[in-house]
């Protein structure tokens, strides 16, 4: 299966690392500072999740509709986050003004809006059996035939898009975190989005009492999302809370089960540890461990 249809990459200056303090996004998400119920929140933002759907996605994923077809999962949604911020722009209901967290972050000239991006996460995922290694893994998009595609690759667990850790040719992603709002994101052209842990699909799993905390790297069950390919994307630890053992790759990845207590989601599934703290900066997959990608992004 190929990807449809590829997405412009980043634009904007500056670095740093994904984590996001909890103290910038403690405002509500549900009204705004007239209590107008117009903006998006998780409250009102739609999930629709089949009955046959894997356990999985029904705990972890909101403000998508998620369905199963010839047993593969289908995730779609509108791609609009249900949080305030700057780039929704002035006059909608949903903008905040932008933080510049003390003079170090701007924003990028862009302005979000909706653009449908429909998800197929294969089953049974096929290896590629690559050895992922430094030489693979360079934050430098179009190096390697290996590497996923620029764009929408993958869903979080707030319904935005998830893309690769590289940013356009010529442009560097550690100098364009600088353009990520609180959330940890920004967007490219229209298509908001993540490259990485944020506070974002932390919020998802904070309203549904699963974390305490949207910050990276210091919470519970951080699981962020998963790609096009069937990798999943946690955090600094293990999904059940246990200490992330054995080797990793160069963008923290490995193959172990996917369980939460009693439950095992997925069995010897490749997954990343999105963590700054284990190395590569925290950021999402730049090489595609399985076969299939099934994204087809839209407007």
């Amino acid at each position: 299966m190929l990807i449809l249809l590829s997405w412009i990459a980043c634009t904007g200056t500056s670095k740093d690392s994904t984590s996001t303090d909890d103290s910038a996004v403690q405002e509500s998400n549900t009204t705004d500072d007239s209590g107008s119920s117009d903006v998006r929140s998780f409250e009102n933002c739609g999930t629709s999740v089949a009955e046959d759907v894997p356990e999985f996605y029904k705990k972890y994923f909101l403000c998508s509709t998620i369905t199963v077809d010839n047993g593969d999962v289908v995730i779609t949604t509108e791609n609009l986050p249900p949080y305030k911020t700057y780039y929704y722009g002035e006059g909608d209901p949903n903008y905040a003004a932008w933080d510049d967290r003390g003079g170090d972050y701007h924003p990028n000239p862009n302005t979000l809006a909706a653009g449908t991006i429909s998800a197929r996460i294969p089953s049974d995922p096929v290896s590629k059996g690559l050895s992922i290694t430094s030489a693979l893994v360079d934050l430098q998009m179009g190096t390697s035939n290996e590497e996923f595609s620029g764009g929408p690759q993958g869903v979080s667990t707030d319904s935005i898009a998830m893309f690769n850790s590289t940013a356009a040719p010529g442009d560097d992603i550690l100098d364009e975190e600088f353009t990520f709002d609180e959330w940890g994101s920004h967007p490219a052209g229209t298509t908001y989005h993540h490259h990485g842990a944020n506070a974002g699909s932390l919020a998802a799993l904070q309203y549904s009492g699963l974390v305490t905390s949207t910050t990276p790297g210091s919470t519970e069950a951080e699981v962020h999302g998963i790609m096009c390919d069937g990798t999943v994307l946690l955090g600094c630890l293990e999904l059940d809370g246990s200490t992330v053992s054995g080797s990793l790759d160069a963008q923290n990845g490995h193959v172990g089960d996917i369980k939460d207590g009693s439950a095992t989601y997925f069995s010897g599934r490749y997954h990343i540890h999105m963590c700054a703290s284990l190395g590569n900066y925290g950021l999402a997959p730049e090489i595609q461990a399985y076969e299939d990608c099934g994204i087809v992004p839209g407007r």
